[in-house]
């Protein structure tokens, strides 16, 4: 009896675009940001400073003392691709055998969901990390294939901050103090940090008890610096590097591309091959428009 595929043929077609949605925008980070869709490699970001001037109303004669500059930034992607293969019979060697045995006449993989679940979350995992901790010279492959915040950041002439090795709340306060106005004027400003240090800020002001700290405001590690309008967001990327940026979410940008042919997420059975097989292609990468209204503290 023929293996029937039809049923997992569906399941590819029908859940390709939200499984790539699923790997590639659902990192913390990546939805905090502004997002640039459509890039296949790279994108200009476009932007306009403008400076108006007033002039002397009474006065006769056309003045044009009011400026714009147009300038632009490069959002660069990396094109990542993530290959499996499963072989069923191998499974039945071990524990996983009763599912193997269940799905003998069904046609698809034992485990599948676990298993393209798993993946997705590890895929958004990685690529929260690969936001701010990416580096193209890296020798980790989950970090080279585009910059992140921090490398971009760091050649950048930004506006920095001290870490307190003490006192994380000491450390979010100067970088608070840092952020430049402009960064407020654009607003939506934050203060992104690691959960490890998220961690540590809320234990200090539990000890400090100064701001009557309601632990059920902070269940999502998203928290307003007491006496601001400004949040301080927990993001796993920044976890272990003790460093803490700060500036309008408006001004960081997350690019990436949904809509190219090349970019898939597709599941099969090779008869060829006697496996089932995944892969997953996609690209992201990000990008500050002003790295003068940023703060890095470190």
């Amino acid at each position: 009896m023929a293996l029937d595929l039809t049923a997992l043929t569906e399941y590819v077609q029908e859940q390709r675009l939200p499984l790539i949605h699923e790997a590639t925008l659902k990192a913390k980070s990546a939805q905090l940001f502004s997002w640039q869709p459509d890039i296949k490699t790279s994108a200009k970001l476009n932007l306009l400073n403008t400076n108006v001037s007033f002039g002397d109303g009474l006065t006769c004669g056309f003045e044009d003392s009011s400026s714009q500059a147009l300038s632009q930034r490069e959002l660069e992607t990396g094109v990542i691709k993530v290959e499996m293969k499963w072989c069923v019979r191998e499974m039945a060697n071990y524990w996983t055998q009763y599912q193997v045995r269940i799905n003998a006449n069904e046609g698809g993989l034992p485990f599948e969901e676990e298993f393209v679940n798993g993946i997705v979350a590890d895929i958004d995992q990685k690529v929260e990390k690969a936001i701010w901790q990416g580096d193209k010279s890296s020798a980790d492959a989950n970090l080279n294939k585009f910059d992140g915040m921090l490398t971009i950041l760091s050649s950048e002439s930004v506006a920095t901050a001290s870490i307190d090795s003490a006192s994380a709340y000491n450390s979010v306060a100067n970088a608070y103090a840092a952020i430049p106005q402009a960064a407020f004027d654009r607003g939506d400003v934050a203060i992104f940090v690691g959960e490890d240090m998220y961690r540590s800020y809320v234990q200090e002001l539990v000890a400090k008890n100064l701001f009557h700290y309601d632990p059920q405001m902070a269940a999502d590690m998203e928290y307003f610096v007491p006496g601001t309008n400004t949040k301080i967001i927990a993001v796993a990327g920044l976890n272990g590097t003790n460093k803490i940026v700060a500036g309008s979410r408006r001004n960081m940008f997350f690019g990436f591309d949904e809509s190219n042919a090349d970019h898939e997420f597709k599941f099969w059975y090779s008869p060829d091959n006697d496996e089932y097989r995944l892969r997953v292609v996609f690209n992201a990468g990000v990008q500050v428009a002003f790295p003068n209204e940023v703060v890095v503290a470190e």
